[in-house]
């Protein structure tokens, strides 16, 4: 994370309603767990607002790391992976 900015938690109202999609926008898994990704990661300048926000599996979140989503994708389309 650069210098002098500071994480902040998504806010529990926003946490709440986005977990509340129970299915993971990237690969569709119901089962869960879920977490809040960021499709712009904080370390790369993505916000907490709810435009930045998905419901993702914990095994996509953490596959997907502080990447933008498009450039996860091409990593996986070039793995052979989708």
């Amino acid at each position: 994370m650069p210098r002098g900015r500071k994480r902040t938690r998504v806010p529990i109202a926003r946490r709440r309603r986005v977990l509340g999609i129970g299915r993971c926008c990237y690969c569709g898994n119901v089962d869960g767990p879920f977490w809040v990704e960021h499709r712009v990661p904080v370390s790369r300048g993505g916000t907490n607002e709810l435009d930045n926000l998905d419901c993702a599996c914990a095994e996509c979140n953490f596959e997907k790391g502080d990447l933008l989503v498009e450039e996860w994708e091409e990593q996986r389309r070039a793995a052979g992976l989708g």
